[in-house]
């Protein structure tokens, strides 16, 4: 069975340009679920992470998050 791979993409809030990709290893489809409060994540890319969910992934995966200059969406790796 394929595990899908997960990722955070960082979003300057003012151009829009993408400024970093992310790996979450080892982040399964039953954690993105609960973490995005989904019963099912459909063929969704790209999901926008609550607040409390994004601090959540910051401290399980050691990334620094600045959500007031950069917009965090968690997507399937391509």
């Amino acid at each position: 069975m394929l595990m899908t791979k997960w990722v955070i993409e960082e979003f300057d809030r003012g151009s829009g340009q993408l400024r970093g990709r992310h790996r979450l290893a080892g982040l399964s489809d039953d954690d993105v679920k609960s973490l995005l409060g989904l019963t099912d994540l459909g063929s969704g890319d790209l999901y926008d992470i609550p607040e409390a969910s994004l601090a959540e992934l910051s401290l399980r995966f050691g990334l620094p998050v600045l959500p007031k200059e950069f917009e965090y969406l968690l997507g399937r790796e391509s």
